[in-house]
C-alpha cells in the first residue's frame, strides 16, 4: 500500500463532529434523560481553541461522546449565557449536565483536559483531579 493510499484511507475514517451551538442541543435534551456537555471558551483563548480544534474532535472519533449531546458557547459573542453556566471566571470550562428525576446534576471542568480525562468526564466518570471538577446537585 502506498502513502497515497494510506492518507486516503485514515482521512476516510475520521469521523466528521461538529460543536453545536447551545440552543439546538438544549432544545434536543429537555425531554430526554441524555446528558449534554457544554464546552465555554472563546477564540482569543489559546487554551479554548486547543480544547476545541484537537481534544474535542480526537475524543470524537475514538467515541468518547458516545450518548452525549455536545454544545458550544462562545464567551465574547453569547457572555450572558456564558456567565450563566460558568463557575469562576476562567475558560475554557466544560459543563456536564445529567438529568436525575426531574432535576439536572452540574459537574465542571475548568482548564483543558487530556484526552482520557474528557473521555472520562463525558461518560459520567468521576476520576478526575478535585482541582478541576466542581459538582452542583
Amino acid at each position: 500500500m502506498n502513502f497515497l493510499t494510506l492518507a486516503v484511507l485514515m482521512q476516510a475514517s475520521v469521523i466528521t463532529f461538529e460543536l453545536q451551538p447551545y440552543q439546538n442541543v438544549y432544545s434536543n435534551v429537555t425531554d430526554s434523560q441524555r446528558p449534554f456537555i457544554v464546552i465555554i471558551g472563546a477564540d482569543w483563548c489559546h487554551a479554548c481553541q486547543h480544547l476545541k480544534r484537537k481534544t474535542i474532535p480526537e475524543v470524537a472519533n475514538e467515541g468518547g461522546f458516545k450518548g452525549v449531546d455536545v454544545a458550544y458557547v462562545d464567551y465574547d459573542r453569547d457572555s450572558q449565557l456564558a456567565r450563566k453556566l460558568m463557575k469562576g471566571t476562567s475558560i475554557p470550562q466544560v459543563v456536564r449536565f445529567q438529568r436525575n428525576g426531574n432535576k439536572w446534576e452540574i459537574e465542571r471542568l475548568r482548564g483543558v483536559p487530556s484526552r482520557q480525562a474528557l473521555t472520562n468526564f463525558a461518560q459520567g466518570q468521576k476520576q478526575l483531579s478535585p482541582l478541576l471538577l466542581t459538582s452542583t446537585k
